[in-house]
């Protein structure tokens, strides 16, 4: 499993096909730039239209109903967000509002090879601007972070960066003097370190990292519930995020029914696909699980998979794994 490859793919291929101008901003972009850390989303401003929202969303069918939900929380508050039902991860859509300054950040934004794609980043002072405003809002001590690692950037135009804090007003909270959880000199080799490398490397790193956190959360998932399918893996991530404050709950609440469905549907076609190779029927299956015939079981399974027939599936696909290992 590749998560970023196959979520970045979605959404670059949407906004592309839509012919909408975007850049991706936040975790992704900081450690593409020189802060290498894990992230579970994809934040990207787009220079969209409320009225362009439903053809977006379109290129993600699970959430075709939500439209009016997306179109007013991009009215009112100027971004909404979708969850990749496969993988796990979250889109933060985010709206590009006409001014100088937003202009002049997308006249400046970095185009990058990946994926047999080119990718478009915020550049660094404009990141750097942007993470000032997210802490001004939310006091975030993750902001402060990134901002050690990435006002230390060799190649900043502190002339561009210096001039739009003052023309937008920007407080500074005197960021350049913090620490966050690393000293001065770490901070220092990682980004000589990370300048050095063109950004074909520094996009492979970021997606690395990104790979490393999600792929972890999903092992330790997985470790705790080892019957559990990549369905119910990508479930458990969601709710996890859902637990943490990062979506509201209509959006889990959608989620969770779509997967819901997914994953009676995917338990059910192994099951099947199991008994087509061990050469069984229903009558064969309700004489080993004691039930009346083969009518019940083939009603029960149709409601969705009972325990005894998910553990004929575990334990035959580890046979399975076992034999062609």
């Amino acid at each position: 499993m590749d998560p970023i490859k196959e979520a970045l793919g979605k959404i670059v291929d949407a906004l592309e096909q839509e012919g909408l101008d975007y850049m991706i901003v936040g975790g992704f972009a900081t450690s593409y730039h020189n802060r290498s850390r894990t992230t579970n989303d994809i934040d990207v401003v787009v220079q969209i239209y409320a009225s362009g929202i439903r053809n977006f969303v379109s290129h993600f069918p699970e959430w075709a109903d939500q439209v009016e939900m997306f179109e007013s929380l991009f009215t009112s508050v100027g971004m909404f967000n979708l969850t990749d039902w496969s993988t796990g991860i979250r889109f933060d859509i985010m709206a590009y509002n006409d001014s100088d300054y937003n202009w002049a950040a997308f006249q400046r934004r970095q185009k990058q090879a990946f994926l047999d794609k080119e990718v478009y980043f915020c550049a660094i002072e404009d990141l750097i601007i942007g993470k000032l405003k997210w802490y001004d809002v939310s006091k975030s001590e993750k902001q402060l972070g990134d901002l050690h690692y990435l006002v230390k950037a060799p190649d900043i135009n502190w002339n561009y960066l210096n001039d739009w804090i003052a023309r937008l007003n920007i407080n500074t909270h005197e960021y350049w003097e913090k620490m966050e959880n690393v000293t001065e000199a770490a901070a220092a080799q990682q980004v000589k370190i990370y300048s050095s490398f063109p950004g074909s490397k520094r996009i492979a790193l970021a997606a690395s990292f990104f790979n490393f956190g999600v792929l972890g959360t999903r092992d330790w998932i997985k470790k705790n519930n080892p019957s559990f399918s990549e369905l119910e893996v990508t479930r458990e991530f969601v709710r996890m995020s859902y637990e943490a404050g990062e979506i509201q709950e209509w959006h889990w609440r959608h989620f969770e029914s779509i997967i819901a469905v997914k994953i009676r549907q995917d338990w059910a076609t192994r099951f099947r696909h199991m008994m087509k190779a061990k050469n069984m029927d229903y009558e064969r299956v309700a004489q080993l699980a004691g039930f009346k015939n083969g009518a019940v079981v083939k009603a029960t399974v149709a409601r969705g998979l009972p325990h005894f027939a998910r553990l004929m599936v575990v334990l035959w696909e580890e046979e399975n794994q076992i034999a062609n290992s």
